[in-house]
């Protein structure tokens, strides 16, 4: 179901507001009629009343995968991209390094330590769907200024 790859209409509001590019996507969300409905793009750019209409960008999963970088530096930490799902409590977002515990070790983790620790960047994010957990991490890092170069 497409409406499970796309932002919420909610989300997509927030993204707006927060500064996410309204172009280059696959699907907006778009009053028509005091109706909201869900258009692909093509049918947005044909329509010709565009120019008068409220629209939202609804970005798909894959289209927010190329906004949010992969990895973090944050105090000299490298913080990964960890996306996956907890049946219990949905989709989950989160950048995590792992660090053996010990403070001579610059190798990272080693099999021989005994400690292994996951630090967080910040505390998981989760959502009802893939792309909305996606976009509740891009907020956060626009909010907190971790966005840099393409993702803005």
């Amino acid at each position: 179901m497409i409406g499970e790859q796309v932002t919420s209409l909610e989300l997509s509001k927030q993204l707006k507001e927060a500064g996410y590019p309204q172009w280059g996507n696959s699907f907006y969300w778009v009053l028509v009629n005091d109706n909201i409905v869900l258009w692909y793009w093509k049918e947005f750019l044909l329509d010709p009343d565009r120019a008068k209409r409220t629209y939202f960008t609804a970005p798909t999963v894959a289209e927010l995968g190329e906004r949010l970088p992969k990895t973090i530096k944050n105090n000299k930490l490298l913080f990964h991209l960890k996306i996956y799902y907890e049946p219990l409590r949905n989709w989950g977002i989160q950048y995590n390094f792992w660090h053996c515990g010990c403070e001579s070790c610059s190798c990272g983790i080693q099999k021989k330590h005994s400690k292994i620790e996951e630090w967080l960047l910040q505390d998981s994010i989760f959502a009802d769907t893939e792309a909305n957990t996606r976009a509740k991490m891009w907020l956060y890092l626009k909010k907190e200024g971790l966005l840099t170069g393409g993702e803005g």
